[in-house]
């Protein structure tokens, strides 16, 4: 019977570094029979520029390359497992991730950073999920995402900031779970994040910040508001609308809870500007700001409506946070006895025959 030998030996506990392109070349002569790596596996160096010569592993506890001059990550094409975390920072050459095909699986999370001529993520397309983090940063020729189209889950959290190139987040579609909230933040050419429509959770802060090129933030309506902690809309300078659904849930039913929005544009520069805006989808309303004045808003007793059209009133509905019904008068009265309803906010709707007119109101 013929008997085949396989050498596989668990080597560096603790990791190592290599340094040189000579270190890499020289590896497999030097540790014949080291598959797997148990610790860290430190790749930094100016001077490499391949990794070929580390195709006989298998097994990593965590991979960290940095400062390096490959173009891609080709050497790695063996690896099937990587127990901790990949950290990729900081190599100037980098253009692709290819090498990193049969990843799968992460346990720690994946930081992208600061490789200035990264064009693709091409290397991690079979990644379905991330036990812990997703950082993407300061990658400035990166245009989309794309490669991550089959990852639905990450546990610790999605940080996209500083990429200056992107502009928008295909290979995100299929995310339907962020524990450890979403962050999106200095990505100038960015007009909207439509591919997060599959987004259903995100647990923790939702912060928006300093895009320059952003007008709609739809893309996140499916998220279910009492999973996040907090938001943060500010610095987006382009971005009018946010009054989408987890947004304008958040804000009215969280009360007092954290959110700080300022510094877009008008219309989404207060927590006010949002709930007025968040009153009734658009697609159901003709633009009739100029038919109907309320005074005084807030109110305390009485609510006056000056009506200055000719459309006469059929129906006065006021609306909680809620969205649940707490008052109706149907007798067209233009004036409304508000003395009962405790103090908050709410949404008052008056129909018309062939107008809809709706405004956030408070009641002192």
């Amino acid at each position: 019977m013929l008997q085949i030998k396989v050498n596989c030996q668990v080597c560096f506990p603790n990791g190592i570094t290599l340094s040189t392109q000579e270190s890499i070349d020289n590896f497999q002569s030097d540790y014949p029979d080291c598959t797997e790596i148990e610790g860290e596996l430190k790749i930094t160096g100016a001077d490499i520029i391949n990794l070929d010569g580390l195709n006989s592993l298998t097994t990593l506890g965590r991979l960290w390359v940095e400062s390096t001059s490959i173009t891609n990550l080709s050497g790695f094409q063996n690896i099937t497992t990587i127990n901790k975390r990949i950290w990729i920072g900081y190599n100037s050459q980098l253009q692709s991730l290819e090498g990193l095909e049969n990843i799968t699986y992460l346990e720690k999370g994946l930081q992208i950073l600061y490789n200035s001529n990264l064009e693709s993520l091409n290397g991690v397309q079979n990644i379905t999920k991330i036990n812990g983090g997703l950082i993407i940063t300061g990658n400035y020729m990166l245009p989309d995402l794309f490669e991550l189209e089959n990852l639905t889950s990450i546990k610790n959290g999605l940080a996209i900031s500083g990429n200056s190139s992107l502009i928008n987040l295909q290979g995100l579609e299929n995310i339907d779970t962020i524990n450890g909230g979403l962050s999106i933040e200095n990505n100038d050419l960015l007009e909207h994040f439509n591919e997060l429509s599959s987004l259903e959770t995100i647990k923790g802060t939702l912060a928006i910040e300093g895009n320059d090129g952003l007008q709609n933030i739809a893309g996140i309506k499916n998220v279910d508001p009492e999973e996040i902690y907090d938001i943060i809309i500010e610095g987006n300078p382009l971005l009018s609308n946010c009054a989408v659904e987890s947004v304008c849930s958040f804000i009215e039913n969280e009360g007092g809870d954290p959110y700080f929005i300022h510094s877009n544009d008008t219309g989404c520069n207060s927590p006010g500007e949002i709930l007025d805006a968040c009153l009734v989808p658009i697609h159901e309303l003709e633009n009739t700001l100029t038919s109907f004045d309320l005074f005084p808003n807030p109110s305390k007793n009485n609510l006056f409506i000056l009506n200055n059209s000719t459309e006469e009133i059929n129906t006065v509905s006021i609306f909680n946070q809620l969205g649940k019904l707490v008052y109706s008068d149907k007798s067209g009265s233009h004036i409304l006895d508000t003395s009962k309803l405790p103090k908050g906010f709410y949404i008052l709707k008056i129909e018309s025959d062939t107008k809809l007119f709706s405004k956030a109101i408070i009641i002192n």
